[in-house]
């Protein structure tokens, strides 16, 4: 990406997780949990991400 679109992007991205602030402390929750501390193990299975996901996709389809 070219330095000087990495702001503007920056700003995009921020205003997506902004319209739905439920869903941002969920993966935010999850990434603090992989990534510690303590982080998880490479060699551990990503079992984490699947709630998190099954709720993102109930709610979209209510």
């Amino acid at each position: 990406m070219d330095d000087a679109a990495v702001e503007d992007r920056a700003l995009e991205l921020a205003g997506r997780v902004a319209k739905d602030p439920e869903l941002a402390r969920a993966t935010v929750g999850n990434f603090r949990k992989e990534l510690g501390p303590p982080h998880v193990s490479w060699r551990s299975p990503p079992s984490s991400n699947g709630p998190p996901q099954m709720w993102s996709m109930r709610r979209s389809a209510e």
